[in-house]
């Protein structure tokens, strides 16, 4: 569940629009010269992009599973 703004706190976890492409959700980290952006999965890298390369739609507020996500 998204609650729709453009802006973000270091450590929220967001829904980023990468180059007007790909949308993606991943934890936002403001830095000094670019935006960091975090998976929840430490297996996969940390990126980094340029303040113009990133969109924030939202952030994420709550998840929602299905019956087939119930365990």
């Amino acid at each position: 569940i998204c609650e729709p703004r453009q802006y973000a706190q270091n450590g929220e976890i967001v829904v980023a629009l990468i180059r007007s492409e790909e949308a993606t959700v991943k934890r936002f980290y403001l830095r000094k010269n670019f935006i960091e952006l975090r998976p929840a999965n430490a297996r996969y890298k940390r990126m980094r992009y340029d303040f113009s390369d990133v969109l924030i739609q939202g952030k994420v507020i709550g998840i929602q599973r299905g019956p087939e996500g119930i365990k």
